[in-house]
């Protein structure tokens, strides 16, 4: 047997019992660390099965999620966290194309009653909300349409995502999954003009509203109705995606008011129309809401930015937008996100321009709703909350995604909607609501990690930096390799297990602890004494191995393989 080497890295008890934290953090509930044994065992096709569970589309996400998952890994405490939307983007790919796939287990989920019932349910909107909700309204056996307005399907994923991050054929690839599934889906319809939302009602037994947040805010300053220079983002880049490049005419010079992510894939995208970009937000750096490495790319690529800069006034030279009359905000006056910002004294000037891009948030269009059914609509101008569960006031009708939550994230509008299909059946069935009952505690089969798993480097993303930016719309990244992919998932630390031993069984033989490659185990007496030796103990006393640094266990199981008695076994932990 080799020295045992120190693991230098120590973590407290406290976080290491956090366990399933990237799960927790995921609006979908996505069993990580258990999928990634899968991989390290070479199963690909259970690991998929375990990924679709619980994300329907793990294709979409798994290329522009913003993973929540990644800031509360466990792993990144140690070093840096686990690439899990690389793995995604790996694994689904890995099962979805190529000569590895299988399609039977594109369309497979467990316990599917697909085509079993009458009943029918009508989804307003095919993105990620709506098509989450159709995947498990099919499979729970209904008659399932989802009405487009647009000629594609993918909603505002589809329409607000760029090109250079995604690709029109993940949408038609996920939309044909629902097709295959027996969901119709009705392009170019918009509820509330082709057909009324009381016909939907009418003609099924629920209806989901799924109709996204597209309508930008406005900047409200003087001039802004009066100019046509002024574009939503979510236009601009909707037209890009459908190929519409040369017509947008944008001009050479653009500003973007916004600080978020949209306000970065404007800018990005500008700069791929020919522009000089230059983003206009009022606050600091530090307070942009949008990701620091949205914001490192776009520098990258030649965006400019003004911080601590409002907008004031629009400027006309006849018909023609000459500027933007902007004012500089004191700094002093910054405080939370609620703090009313205070302009410094005489710090105006025109900011020259030819175009002008609002990117300040978007909300819904809830016209298709008309007279009778405006008790839907909370006071902040989204729907109710409670919509997507449905409500006493409005049965049969559901809502789910953006037009509920405001504009979030793609995998958080997926669990909007498979929450809404999961309120739509016990609607349908005439059933309560039911608390999500956790599972027991089982014994586990589980393989460990690799001995020397705390020198594994992360993986880097495979991104492509554009050499020239103008008119390159390819795609910036690349998945892993299938090397890559594995040596990735073995870096997880299996923070949702931890080692037990059975006292009961234990025979005090110390394999385990001259085995432990970290140095986590050690003998001790009933009475408390550590030993390293059975023949140190005296005759009136007993002793067992237990784990008593479970902060510095890597779960690589070599306890487990050396015990004769089969007493140590994985435990899963669950987070309160």
């Amino acid at each position: 047997m080799s020295e045992n080497r120190t693991y230098q890295h120590l973590l407290s008890h406290d976080q290491i019992f956090e366990g399933d934290a990237c799960k927790v953090a995921c609006p979908l509930h996505i069993n990580m660390p258990v999928y990634y044994d899968l991989i390290r065992q070479g199963k690909f096709e259970d690991a998929y099965v375990l990924l679709k569970s619980a994300n329907p589309f793990p294709g979409l996400t798994g290329r522009v999620c913003f993973f929540p998952c990644e800031y509360k890994c466990l792993r990144g405490k140690l070093d840096t966290p686990i690439s899990i939307r690389e793995i995604e983007y790996y694994l689904s790919d890995y099962i979805e194309l190529g000569p590895n796939s299988r399609p039977d287990l594109v369309l497979y989920k467990e316990g599917s009653l697909k085509g079993s019932r009458e009943e029918s349910v009508a989804i307003v909107g095919s993105g990620p909300a709506g098509m989450a909700a159709a995947w498990d309204l099919a499979h729970f056996g209904y008659k399932v349409t989802v009405y487009e307005r647009h000629q594609a399907c993918g909603g505002m994923a589809f329409l607000g995502i760029p090109v250079y991050k995604l690709m029109n054929d993940v949408f038609e690839r996920d939309a044909d999954t629902l097709r295959k599934l027996g969901v119709t889906i009705l392009n170019s319809v918009t509820v509330g003009t082709d057909i009324s939302l009381k016909e939907l009602a009418t003609q099924n037994s629920a209806v989901c509203l799924a109709v996204g947040a597209h309508l930008g805010n406005l900047m409200r300053v003087p001039g802004e109705d009066k100019c046509n220079q002024i574009f939503g983002a979510a236009d601009i880049l909707g037209k890009v995606r459908v190929g519409n490049r040369n017509r947008i005419g944008l001009g050479k010079r653009v500003a973007i008011i916004g600080g978020g992510n949209t306000a970065m894939d404007m800018a990005r995208t500008s700069r791929r129309l020919g522009a000089e970009v230059t983003v206009i937000y009022r606050r600091a750096r530090e307070s942009m809401p949008a990701y620091d490495y949205e914001v490192d790319s776009a520098e990258e690529e030649g965006v400019q930015f003004r911080f601590l800069t409002s907008p004031e006034r629009i400027e006309m030279d006849g018909d023609k937008l000459s500027g933007l009359l902007c004012s500089e905000i004191d700094p002093e006056s910054l405080g939370g996100r609620g703090a009313k910002l205070r302009k410094k004294e005489n710090s105006e000037f025109l900011f020259p321009v030819d175009s002008i891009v609002r990117a300040i948030s978007e909300m819904p269009n809830l016209g298709l709703l008309g007279d009778e059914y405006m008790d839907a609509v909370a006071e902040t101008g989204l729907l109710k909350e409670g919509l997507e569960e449905g409500i006493e006031e409005m049965p049969g009708m559901f809502a789910a995604g953006d037009a509920v939550t405001g504009p979030l994230s793609i995998v958080t509008a997926m669990a909007s909607g498979r929450k809404a299909a999961r309120g739509i059946d016990r609607f349908i069935r005439g059933e309560p609501k039911q608390p999500e009952e956790e599972l027991p505690t089982e014994r586990l089969s589980y393989a460990g990690v690799t001995s020397h798993f705390d020198e594994l480097k992360r993986q880097k993303s495979h991104k492509r930096v554009p050499l020239e930016v103008e008119n390159n719309f390819e795609l910036l990244t690349e998945k892993f390799s299938h090397e890559e992919a594995l040596e990735e998932s073995e870096r997880c630390m299996r923070c949702n297990h931890s080692i037990e031993i059975d006292p009961q069984t234990c025979t005090a033989c110390n394999y385990c602890v001259e085995a432990c490659p970290v140095n986590c185990l050690t003998m001790v007496t009933e009475e408390g004494r550590t030993f390293e030796d059975p023949s140190e103990l005296n005759e009136e006393e007993s002793g067992c191995a237990v784990m008593i640094r479970e902060e510095l266990c890597i779960r690589c199981a070599v306890c487990i393989n050396v015990c004769p008695e089969d007493c140590i076994y994985f435990k899963k932990l669950c987070p309160q």
